[in-house]
């Protein structure tokens, strides 16, 4: 009880998260994992839809998984306290904006223009991660 008055509030909550490496692990592999789906799945839909309506459907889906998130986190008891951004911010924020949209259009771009052997590779690399082979 002495400890929780001397501990800050941010600290505390960093003290009682699950941050294991086993944790880590597990989710760089899901996310590998999952990138490895998306091109071949992405390539399948370009034969139905443009690029850039591709694009939007995966920043819906994005956002809709954000909102999954939030919705999560808002009813765990962990609440984190955001730094808020700075003017010496703005440059990079203002940039990985415009990237995040150009990416990925540009990427389905590209696998409208590839054959399917180039979608293998990232599904090899998941199995290269998970298997160690």
């Amino acid at each position: 009880m002495f400890h929780d008055a001397l501990v800050p509030f941010a600290e505390r909550r960093i003290i009682s998260m699950k941050n294991t490496p086993t944790h880590g692990i597990g989710l760089a592999i899901l996310a590998a994992a999952l990138y490895a789906i998306n091109s071949p799945l992405s390539k399948l839909l370009l034969n139905y839809i443009t690029p850039t309506l591709m694009a939007g459907f995966l920043y819906i889906g994005a956002g809709l998984g954000m909102v999954f998130i939030a919705l999560f986190r808002k009813k765990s008891s962990h609440h984190t306290v955001e730094k808020r951004l700075t003017r010496k911010d703005l440059p990079f924020t203002i940039a990985m904006i415009v990237l995040d949209i150009v990416a990925p259009i540009f990427l389905l771009l590209g696998l409208s223009n590839t054959t399917a052997i180039f979608l293998w590779q990232p599904l090899r690399t998941s199995r290269s991660l998970l298997l160690g082979a």
